[in-house]
């Protein structure tokens, strides 16, 4: 049939009739005939016509966007996504179980069998239940597959994206090519084809406990400007011990002044308005990338701000994690970096001179990143070794001397781990009756 000599039983050009619509995308029925064949003989064409990332923007934004970059998560995918549908936001909107039973016989990457782009368009199934149709849209899952190797993607565009749909989420899945970008690259792929107005990072490994979407969102709206992280607990129970009492117990002004140290917000737990996450510049896409954002977003200004109480997050310790695979040298480089950058080029409080405390591997790694121009504002060393006081520390063209520190002189970096000298140390600290972050920083 020629497509120009098409016309509709009137006689006028083909006309879309919207059927039985989604939120998002419509149902078009065409009815075809040619100019010289009865209308018995018409075609009838149907097509699902779903909008672009910039029309479903200019229409009606999701109020949360989850963001869940994925390398090889299939052995994790069904626990993560399940805890999300059981969030008490997520149920309380009606959007925890299916209105309609989701479609799931087809390849799920078009708008017609699906209803996924790779591309990072979105399509929204059917609804009928009146609470699932009322919040249809509030809530998009935008998921980027980092180059999987296992059933990944098959597990998303054939389950769960269906699944999701069905009760009235928006889904929107890319997928990367091998070999994988890492997980900088991976977020910032998630969070440019997604639409919300506030962001929920999730590991794929990580589990999201009931409360923490209406913890976050409440904390949100008192701190729009803040990156906001939550308490978590580790899973298995006493893995990395020391380092979670760290993160869930330290006081909220250390959240600023010990970012030199670690990164005081655990990643898995961040949430943050898409406004302030384009305002840091997205994450470099280098290891320690939420490090990096992290120490941006506090350099420009916005808060940090952690949800007390219970935590919100199961945090997993296992072998395959990600931060395994960073060397220990890595993350000392950015973190010297940033304290040269904000504390010695500081516009106001700049150290001019200043000690390291700890003249053992720590406190000489510290020096060796330092630039240059850094370690000529090295005064000393301090420790309470009786074999290090009184020698002289050389690099090159530096010698520093190491004294006692009840002798040196502030303000001090501390290349001291904290709980780990039974107290002495934090003991010798508060001896001295110093203020933290004029006379002092954590970063060991």
């Amino acid at each position: 049939m020629n497509r120009d000599a098409m016309r509709d039983a009137t006689g006028s050009p083909p006309r879309a009739v919207v059927g039985a619509s989604s939120v998002h995308c419509v149902d078009v029925s065409l009815r075809l005939i040619s100019r010289d064949a009865p209308a018995a003989d018409a075609l009838h064409l149907s097509v699902r016509v779903c909008p672009s990332a910039s029309q479903l923007e200019a229409s009606t934004r999701p109020l949360v966007t989850v963001v869940l970059p994925i390398f090889n998560g299939e052995g994790w995918l069904d626990e993560c996504l399940g805890a999300l549908l059981r969030q008490t936001w997520v149920s309380r909107h009606g959007l925890h179980r299916p209105a309609a039973a989701p479609s799931t016989d087809g390849a799920g990457d078009d708008c017609s069998v699906g209803g996924v782009y790779e591309n990072g368009h979105d399509c929204a199934p059917p609804h009928t239940a009146s609470a699932s149709l009322a919040n249809a849209g509030l809530i998009e899952l935008s998921a980027f597959d980092d180059g999987s190797t296992d059933e990944t993607w098959a597990r998303l565009t054939k389950h769960w994206a269906p699944y999701l749909r069905a009760c009235g989420w928006r889904v929107v899945l890319g997928r990367g090519a091998r070999p994988p970008g890492g997980c900088g690259f991976a977020k910032n792929r998630a969070v440019r084809q997604s639409s919300g107005v506030w962001l929920l990072f999730q590991d794929v490994d990580d589990v999201s406990l009931p409360e923490r979407l209406d913890r976050q969102l409440e904390a949100a709206a008192r701190q729009p400007e803040a990156l906001i992280g939550t308490r978590v607990r580790r899973e298995p129970d006493g893995s990395t011990a020391r380092y979670v009492s760290w993160a869930n117990e330290m006081p909220s002004e250390q959240l600023v002044l010990h970012r030199f140290r670690e990164c005081t917000l655990l990643m898995p737990t961040w949430f943050v308005s898409r406004a302030a996450f384009d305002e840091t510049g997205g994450f470099a896409e280098v290891k320690c990338e939420d490090l990096l954002f992290l120490h941006a977003h506090v350099r420009r200004g916005a808060p940090l701000y952690r949800v007390d109480g219970p935590p919100l997050v199961v945090y997993r310790y296992h072998a395959a994690a990600a931060t395994h695979a960073i060397p220990r040298q890595t993350i000392l480089g950015h973190r010297v970096a940033a304290f040269e950058r904000d504390q010695l080029g500081a516009q106001h409080g700049a150290w001019s001179r200043f000690t390291i405390w700890g003249a053992g591997r720590d406190g000489r790694d510290f020096f060796k990143r330092l630039s240059s121009e850094a370690r000529s504002r090295v005064l000393a060393f301090c420790d309470v070794d009786a074999k290090k006081v009184g020698t002289t520390y050389q690099y090159y063209e530096h010698f520093v001397p190491v004294v006692h520190y009840t002798q040196a002189q502030p303000p001090f970096v501390l290349c001291v781990c904290l709980d780990r000298t039974n107290g002495a140390f934090e003991a010798n600290l508060a001896s001295l009756g110093l203020r933290e972050g004029a006379d002092y920083l954590h970063v060991g």
